[in-house]
């Protein structure tokens, strides 16, 4: 007997999985890097679809650097939301709803670990990592933006976040 399951259950059971794999949160920025790689290209192909990368990650950016500029009272979960809203740009540009769900299933396992990849050291990077990718977005220099990317995702694997290895051991 097999019962109808919706995409929200589908999600949610995929996460609870995920959440207790070894290297869960390793083998997901890889995951997303490949996805947004892999997206930029096919977005290329299109002005209209690249102008409207552009203009997304442009608003999306300015958020993130608001939450950021906030020090009195930073807003850890304001700022991993508006990181996450700034990589979904990638996949509500795909126009494609199979990679816009694999997408969710990314982000909310990156919010329910509480992003490790968001430590204080990193916030100013995350920063001027996104401004380059914008960068090479607007002088339309598909080879430098690929580049800088995948430097955007690179960085965790030499980053030495004790949380990485406890993420796939603890309930939420």
């Amino acid at each position: 007997y097999i019962q109808a399951v919706s995409p929200e259950e589908f999600i949610e059971n995929l996460v609870y999985g995920l959440y207790f794999s070894p290297n869960a949160v390793d083998n997901l920025f890889e995951v997303r890097s490949t996805l947004e790689l892999g997206l930029l290209a096919r977005i290329w192909r299109s002005d209209a679809t690249l102008e409207k990368l552009t203009k997304l990650l442009s608003e999306r950016q300015r958020v993130l650097e608001e939450v950021a500029a906030d020090q009195d009272s930073f807003d850890m979960d304001a700022f991993i939301a508006a990181d996450i809203a700034f990589h979904q740009a990638f996949f509500e540009c795909a126009d494609n709803d199979t990679i816009a769900k694999l997408a969710s299933v990314v982000d909310e396992f990156m919010l329910r670990s509480r992003a490790v990849s968001h430590v204080p050291e990193r916030r100013e990077q995350v920063l001027q990592e996104h401004r380059l990718v914008i960068e090479a977005i607007e002088k339309r220099d598909h080879v430098l933006a690929q580049h800088r990317l995948l430097d955007h995702f690179l960085w965790y694997r030499a980053f030495d976040i004790p949380e990485k290895s406890e993420v796939g051991t603890q309930a939420d």
